[in-house]
């Protein structure tokens, strides 16, 4: 079937620095990153090769495509261009109970480091761990 194709790769365009396995999963659109995201608990989503990944004991079995590649770094961009306003805010406050507004995405959650999905957020379906940075929820 089509769909099979679509996930096996065969019309699937990126652009990585590295050879994909053909086993890998090949995500091309939000509702695919979801649900394949949660089928890997213990894992998160990393920006690497020149797209995101997941990897699991090393072997890549998850990359999105370049438009998915796309769409996430634009996100990750606006969420941290959000995350800079607020703690700009924060600072200027110096209060303990300021409500963080929703932009502020940056998760709390100790497994974010390492799950895919943060339970700190609702609607979030995958962490994404930019290198050396803290993961955001996706």
């Amino acid at each position: 079937s089509f769909l099979k194709v679509l996930l096996t790769g065969s019309f699937v365009s990126a652009k990585y620095t590295i050879e994909i396995p053909k086993d890998a999963i090949w995500v091309t659109n939000w509702d695919q990153l979801h649900e394949m995201g949660a089928k890997y608990p213990d894992t998160a989503l990393v920006e690497k090769y020149g797209g995101n990944v997941i990897e699991v004991d090393g072997k890549i079995v998850l990359a999105t495509d370049e438009e998915m590649t796309k769409q996430i770094d634009s996100l990750i961009k606006e969420l941290e261009k959000g995350d800079i306003e607020v703690e700009a805010e924060t600072e200027t406050s110096k209060r303990r109970d300021v409500e963080i507004p929703g932009p502020y995405r940056q998760c709390s959650h100790p497994r974010c480091f390492y799950d895919v999905t943060c339970h700190s957020y609702t609607n979030c379906h995958i962490c994404r761990r930019p290198t050396g940075r803290r993961g955001i929820c996706i």
